[in-house]
């Protein structure tokens, strides 16, 4: 039976093998890391974009633009 069938997604099967302690560790690892990108965002890139964001704020003074995007 496929696991939507059972109302578990794919990511909610990976996070539960992550847990289980009886599984391989291996296993458990590479889960982690299938997994990973869908639970947490990449290192920095908050950083990177309000980096970019206060760039193009910086681009736009001195010039029509400022005056008409305030």
């Amino acid at each position: 039976m496929a696991a939507a069938e059972r109302g578990v997604t794919p990511l909610e099967f990976m996070l539960a093998l992550v847990a289980d302690p009886t599984a391989p560790a291996e296993l458990r690892l590479r889960a982690a890391m299938a997994a990973a990108p869908y639970v947490h965002d990449r290192a920095g890139a908050r950083g990177r974009k309000h980096a970019a964001e206060e760039v193009a704020r910086e681009a736009e003074r001195g010039t029509d633009w400022e005056r008409l995007l305030s």
